[in-house]
């Protein structure tokens, strides 16, 4: 049973998120600054990340199986981190200041940026962190022989999934 959502729905997801639609970027003349290919590629990149969070031996996901992730947010926010990292390479490779009559314009004023770029990595880290406690608690359910199913139930199975299950 599906609980999250498909890869072509995450890179949606991922658009909508940062609002890379045409219509919000004026300065580009109406295109969106990502490509379906380079979204791709950052939740691709978020999967990779995901699986790497400890213990790493639980829940390996893929393209096919990320609809089973119980976490969207993760991805999307792990995708978000990519797309940005990527895009302020490619900014900061073509920034350039116009100074005409002693006035200047600075094309990107990155310093505005940094204080909403820091409250997503804290979001991001300590969503992580979340997410490693839930595998540890899927990891000791597992040992006692599951929540669900034979075996002793354990407490811990739940504790983070109900709070962080997006729809």
């Amino acid at each position: 049973m599906a609980v999250g959502l498909t890869f072509s729905e995450y890179v949606e997801a991922l658009r909508t998120y940062f609002k890379d639609k045409s219509e919000y970027n004026i300065l580009l003349t109406f295109k969106e600054e990502n490509y379906d290919e380079e979204l791709e590629l950052y939740v691709k990149m978020a999967i990779s990340q995901i699986n790497m969070i400890p213990p790493g031996f639980l829940n390996q996901y893929n393209e096919e199986s990320i609809v089973n992730f119980p976490f969207a947010s993760l991805v999307i926010m792990e995708a978000t981190w990519f797309a940005l990292e990527s895009n302020n390479i490619v900014q900061a490779r073509n920034d350039l200041p116009y100074s005409n009559g002693g006035v200047t314009i600075q094309v990107e004023d990155r310093n505005r940026y940094m204080p909403a770029i820091s409250v997503l990595w804290n979001n991001l880290i300590q969503s992580r962190s979340l997410y490693s406690t839930y595998k540890k608690s899927q990891n000791i359910s597992s040992i006692l022989g599951g929540s669900r199913g034979c075996g002793s139930p354990s407490p811990y199975y739940d504790i983070y999934r109900s709070k962080y299950i997006y729809y």
